[in-house]
């Protein structure tokens, strides 16, 4: 006989004498089966099979009446199910895959596994609190949450991914070779531990596995982040995946009406939620239980309720009686979109090249299941989760999250227009490689008392956004283009009364900034300011004749020099010359005034400049007492006050000064090269102010005032300067200019001081940026995108009454704060700037700061993990935060569902922080149990043994293009996403079951130990994981043509009516051996220990269970 023929029946040999088996398990008797079987007209392999079976159960020893009804009652289940596994056309195909793996027979594989197996049901059988645990049935199958017209079938598109073999074997592959054993399951000191690790880190998760209240649960906490309807989550309109909510028990919600529960369900007691019985069954209104589905396509004449083409219940009325959910509309849903779309991307592989550099070196570490290489916990990600977990430590942390997710709902289209903007000036910094800042940079270190000072000032900070959201300052960008691209070289001072000044005269007159200042009825700037009149002057300074300001451009290609550098430098300089720097007009001659006190007295140039900038310059307030100024009232013929006096001398020495000094007066009295005059004869001279390099003010930059009034920037800078000036605060912007000017130059030696030494500067080169500032600012993008995020959040104060700048607020201050003696994880008081300087006063953004240096660091020195790093950053941005904005269109984002998802995750953590809060536990909650898992996380072996196995399936690009195709068989179509979203929304359904979940954790945590020794022959001490891969690896390399991956593909597939077949048979073959066969109630702790009892007999039995089966498959050989 030929080896094809003589294997031609061999599986319906072995499927046959199965099932005998099986049967004959339970006959109590040691009869024989011949299967030398005279020929006959065969049916299916299923009535075969349905046969045989049947025909055994008359036989039975015990119930044969309960068994042979069960059968009855199931055949056409199990025929059907048999025929879709092995259908009449493909037997061919099993019948060869059965002969391929009969070598794992040979090798003791096969007989290694069905023994360890054995093992495990009898430990199942013996485990009273696990038994009870499966038998409870107080609510209905997870898979019931889904309509049967979804289609859901996750396993069985898994199984038909085309090239399912491949992957089945380069991932076998890679598992083996880390597991840290060979193939007997001795240890291997050659081979990777990665998979034994991550075995070991789930056995110790399993076995702490705890009951936590329901509503902490993942499924219940998250569940209306992941699985309530948004329409932003699916703009495709694809077909309904129509699912049923669950509550907090795991039940079908019935739906609320405004009266209560819908008939026939009841609340008796009161809980909000439908009443079940012990069994899982609705107590309706009639007194009676019944299992009411909340999904039905069958005919069923005792249905309580009408049904539509998906199965959905209804009442009379046609209003639905349960929640139903869309899920392709739900987060959970797009959610698989966005990962699809990430993977496209390559960020698994990025993700795999940066590992190393962000995760830190390893060190040997310790849990339950022994040493390992881990990796340390202090490291910059959990330094930067500490910092930012304090700084959302806040008592209001609740309203502010809350506040936060509103505002996202309702100004999307003004945060996708910031989005924009700043991936805009990424873009455009990244056009300009040559733009870099030097290692002694601190900018933003340096920034942050400026910063902290403006948020512990709550009117400051609302003027702040006041300021911001005046029409004017969209066009901020405008004056410092121009500032950036012209290099005039001092003096750059227009003529007086010429083409410039005329103009600017003119539009001054025509358009003042702010009111008049009246004494008898004061008001602030922030009152007095005209925001139409300050846009029009500014448009009108705008179109003044300039060439006497700018006429020289900017060579940013040429090296920086005194005779190139941009008139923003210039100002920063100035600005830095007088901040803090007096500014006093005393008289010098005649010498018989010399000893009078100055006319004018200002402790802060810069700060005055602010102040006129701001309308809240008032001279008054800067001027000597009138008494001690007799002499000169007495020259010139007296005078009611000091600020009149003023107002009279300074004409006469070239500027007129107003009480309430506008800028331009401050710019011209500035620029004066001498301050002399000639009053009833007498000749006067002031003495000139000197800046802070000791050169005279009018000498030393003075001229880039003018560029600043001609540029505009007085105008775009008054909502500013008025909201810092209103509040005495004109010095945080001396301060933050001062800041901007250390770092600007590329030198050090770029300014000298009068006496020829060298001015102090970083020379961190900021100013290499200022080709991209330009090219940044002339879109003019940036300021009309935060001039619109200022607008909408004043406007949603107004429609919401909540304030969301003050809880913004809130949050900067906690973040900046430096007052409360805030350190670091390790106790860490101070940190080291990278200039050298020492900061010992510490606050939260100092350490997130800090601990984002340190990994950029490290990240920064493996190129390649650098430009993995920065594909990921620009990967999840593209795909979770792009936002475009069209001409004569709002901006908005390129997916709405990824604002939408941030905003439901906002708001849930918002309730989450409110229920903390209520139990006076909310810093605990924060800082002390989220930093643990994050801690937790960075100690176990997992996160190791992730990467490892990771790394190992990167190495190779096969492996890598399989795994790409393989996610886009999944994740890049609608029908692979819908198969992963009720595949998640099944197993999330699942984690609610805890009562049935945390027993069983706790009985696969000694299943699944990888340090167990089975105590079988052949390879006990081959960990359970480890035997199934390696019966997988085998079999699929002897399945060359794949008909195995097929045949559990047919098994795996739901059928349209919801079923499995491998399910089905094998819930058909339980029933067989429960306590009661007929039995259609729910199964008993009793019936599952039978079951697994009579598995485990048919395992171990080596006259009809499969060990017979092994011997036969030896004699065939």
């Amino acid at each position: 006989m030929e080896q094809n023929e003589r294997f031609a029946n061999v599986f319906r040999l072995l499927v046959v004498a199965a099932v005998a088996g099986l049967a004959a398990t339970s006959l109590g008797c040691t009869q024989e089966y011949d299967f030398e079987r005279a020929e006959y007209q065969r049916g299916t392999l299923g009535e075969e099979l349905f046969g045989v079976w049947h025909k055994d159960a008359k036989r039975a020893a015990e119930k044969r009446e309960q068994k042979t009804q069960m059968l009855v009652r199931n055949r056409h289940d199990f025929v059907t199910a048999v025929d879709t596994i092995a259908p009449p056309d493909k037997l061919g195909e099993v019948d060869r895959f059965l002969q391929d793996v009969l070598a794992l027979i040979d090798d003791g594989l096969m007989q290694g596994l069905t023994r360890k197996l054995r093992v495990v049901f009898l430990q199942a059988a013996a485990d009273t609190g696990l038994m009870e645990a499966l038998a409870i049935e107080n609510r209905p199958h997870p898979e019931d949450f889904l309509s049967p017209v979804n289609g859901k079938n996750f396993l069985g598109h898994l199984l038909g991914y085309p090239r399912m073999s491949e992957v089945a074997t380069r991932t076998t592959d890679i598992l083996l070779s880390s597991d840290g054993v060979d193939r007997q399951g001795n240890a291997a000191l050659s081979e990777s531990t990665a998979l034994s690790d991550l075995m070991g880190s789930l056995t110790i998760s399993l076995r702490e596995e705890q009951h936590i209240e329901a509503r902490d649960t993942i499924a219940f906490s998250m569940k209306t982040v992941l699985v309530s309807e948004d329409l932003r989550f699916n703009l495709q309109g694809s077909e309904p995946l129509w699912a049923v909510q669950y509550d907090r028990r795991g039940i079908p919600m019935v739906k609320k009406t405004s009266s209560g529960l819908p008939v026939p369900f009841v609340d008796s007691d009161g809980d909000g939620l439908a009443d079940v019985d012990s069994d899982g069954n609705f107590v309706l209104s009639t007194g009676e239980s019944r299992d009411v589905p909340p999904f039905e396509t069958r005919t069923n004449e005792q249905s309580l309720l009408n049904r539509d083409t998906y199965g959905r219940g209804s009442a009379a009325g046609g209003d639905y009686v349960f929640e139903y959910v869309d899920l392709s509309k739900t987060g959970l849903h797009f959610m698989t979109r966005q990962l699809g779309q990430l993977t496209q991307r390559g960020i698994l592989w990025d993700m795999v090249d940066a590992a190393p550099a962000v995760l830190g070196p390893r060190e040997v570490k310790s849990d339950a299941q022994g040493p390992f290489a881990g990796y340390s916990a202090d490291n910059p990600v959990t330094d930067l989760m500490y910092s930012l977990l304090h700084t959302l430590d806040i008592d209001r942390l609740d309203e502010v999250l809350a506040s936060l997710a509103d505002f996202m709902d309702e100004s999307s289209s003004e945060l996708a227009g910031v989005m924009f903007a700043l991936d805009e000036a990424a873009e455009i910094m990244d056009s300009h490689p040559d733009a870099g800042m030097e290692d002694n940079e601190t900018v933003a270190h340096d920034l942050l008392p400026v910063l902290e000072r403006i948020a512990a000032d709550p009117e400051l900070w609302q003027d702040f956004f006041w300021a911001l959201r005046q029409p004017v300052s969209r066009y901020t960008g405008e004056p410092l283009v121009t500032l950036v691209q012209h290099r005039d070289q001092n003096p750059a001072v227009p003529a007086k009364d010429g083409p410039y000044d005329s103009c600017f005269q003119d539009c001054k007159a025509r358009f003042p900034t702010f009111d008049s200042f009246d004494d008898g009825n004061p008001q602030s700037c922030r009152e007095r300011y005209a925001p139409q009149r300050a846009l029009q002057r500014y448009q009108c300074i705008r179109a003044c004749p300039i060439s006497e300001v700018f006429s020289e451009p900017m060579d940013f290609d040429a090296p920086e020099a005194v005779s190139n550098r941009s008139m923003l430098q210039r100002l920063m300089h100035l600005l830095r010359d007088a901040h803090q720097t007096p500014y006093g007009l005393a008289i010098v001659e005649p010498g018989w005034l010399s000893s009078l006190p100055p006319l004018i007295d200002l402790p802060d140039s810069a700060g005055a400049m602010v102040r006129s900038i701001g309308g809240e310059l008032d001279l008054a307030d800067y001027v000597a007492e009138i008494d001690g100024l007799q002499p000169l009232i007495d020259l010139i013929g007296g005078a009611s006050s000091v600020a009149g006096l003023v107002s009279t001398l300074s004409p006469l020495l070239g500027a007129k000064l107003d009480r309430r000094a506008t800028p331009d007066q401050i710019t011209r009295l500035f620029n004066l090269p001498e301050l002399t005059g000639s009053i009833a004869g007498v000749d006067l001279e002031v003495d000139p102010p000197v800046c802070k390099d000791g050169y005279a003010m009018s000498q030393h930059h003075a001229d880039i005032l003018y560029a600043s009034e001609a540029s505009g920037l007085y105008d775009t800078m008054a909502p500013l300067a008025c909201a810092f000036s209103k509040h005495d605060k004109e010095a945080l912007l001396g301060e933050m200019f001062t800041v901007m000017h250390n770092h600007y130059s590329s030198r050090t030696d770029l300014y000298s001081t009068a006496n020829g030494a060298t001015s102090p500067m970083k020379g961190a080169n900021l100013r290499s940026y200022e080709p991209a500032l330009a090219e940044i600012l002339q879109r003019g993008t940036l300021f009309e995108a935060l001039y619109r995020l200022s607008v909408a959040a004043d406007r949603f104060k107004s429609d919401s009454g909540i304030d969301f700048n003050e809880q913004l607020r809130l949050l900067v201050h906690n973040a900046t704060r430096t007052d409360d003696g805030f350190t670091g994880r390790n106790g860490e008081a101070m940190i080291t700037l990278a200039d050298g300087r020492t900061v010992r006063e510490l606050s939260r953004l100092h350490l997130l700061m800090e601990a984002a240096d340190q990994m950029s660091e490290r990240v920064e020195n493996n190129p390649a993990a650098e430009a993995a790093f920065e594909n990921m950053m620009g990967a999840l941005y593209d795909v979770m935060l792009a936002a475009e904005w069209p001409d004569g269109e709002q901006p908005r984002f390129q997916d709405p569902g990824s604002i939408a998802l941030t905003a439901k995750l906002t708001r849930h953590l918002s309730e989450k922080a409110a229920e903390a809060r209520q139990q006076g536990r909310l810093t605990e909650w924060l800082t002390d149990e989220q930093m643990q898992n994050v801690v937790d996380m960075w100690n176990s072996r997992t996160l190791p043994a992730l990467v490892d196995l990771s790394e190992e399936l990167a190495s190779s690009q096969e492996n890598k293009a399989l795994t790409d195709d393989l996610m886009t068989y999944l994740l890049g179509a609608q029908a692979g996403r819908n198969q992963a979203a009720m595949a998640a929304y099944v197993l999330m359904v699942y984690t609610l079951h805890q009562d049935t979940w945390v027993p069983l954790s706790h009985f696969l945590a000694t299943v699944l130990d990888p340090n167990r020794d089975w105590e079988v022959e052949p390879y006990g001490k081959l960990p359970l994981t480890s035997h199934v891969l390696q019966l997988l690896r085998d079999s699929v390399e002897r399945d060359t043509e794949g008909h195995g991956l097929d045949m559990f593909e047919r098994g795996f597939s739901n059928r349209p009516d919801g079923s499995v077949p491998f399910g089905t048979v094998f819930g058909i073959v339980a029933d067989y051996f429960r306590v009661d066969p007929a039995s259609q109630q729910p199964y008993s702790a009793e019936d599952y220990e039978q079951v697994f009892r009579e598995l485990a007999a048919w395992l171990g039995d080596d006259v009809h269970g499969i060990e017979q089966l092994y011997d036969i498959v030896r004699g065939i050989e």
